[in-house]
């Protein structure tokens, strides 16, 4: 089966352009719109491949993309859900 990484900021998820105050207040990634469509065409894609969240995010935002991705996207479960320190490589972290 074929392994897919899919970020979550702007691609299922809504993005917009707002000051880091913002972003690091508690809550704020839990309540992004989802990107309908994308999440939709993800939940048909995972009956094919495997696939994984792989999203960087700022320190103490983990949980709020987790309730996120709980509301929005339960099909992708929790051992699949990659959060990475905000500014590393992604490649790092993917597992082969």
């Amino acid at each position: 089966m074929a392994r897919i990484y899919l970020d979550m900021d702007g691609v299922v998820a809504k993005w917009s352009k707002v000051g880091p105050d913002t972003l690091m207040t508690p809550g704020y990634f839990a309540g992004i719109e989802p990107e309908l469509s994308m999440v939709q065409a993800t939940e048909m894609l995972s009956k094919k491949a495997d696939l994984y969240i792989l999203s960087s995010a700022f320190e103490g935002t983990e949980s709020d993309k987790g309730v996120w991705l709980d509301n929005h996207m339960p099909f992708i479960p929790e051992d699949h859900r990659i959060f990475i320190p905000y500014g590393e490589s992604k490649n790092d972290y993917a597992p082969v």
